[in-house]
């Protein structure tokens, strides 16, 4: 018996290696993971900051 629910989660599995130890798991998530959510915080951060500047510069 085999749960559809579960597809994604089974390449991911097959992308790290069922077998693989827990250190390179995390190593290659974190290659991932902490340059895409830094990225995205320093959109949001300078969004804001521009935002913030032209609406001080307008009054």
């Amino acid at each position: 018996y085999r749960r559809r629910g579960w597809v994604p989660l089974n390449r991911l599995f097959d992308m790290l290696g069922r077998n693989a130890d827990l250190s390179r798991r995390v190593d290659l998530m974190s290659r991932i993971t902490f340059p895409s959510l830094f990225t995205a915080f320093l959109v949001f951060y300078y969004t804001a900051y521009v935002k913030q500047q032209s609406n001080l510069d307008s009054t």
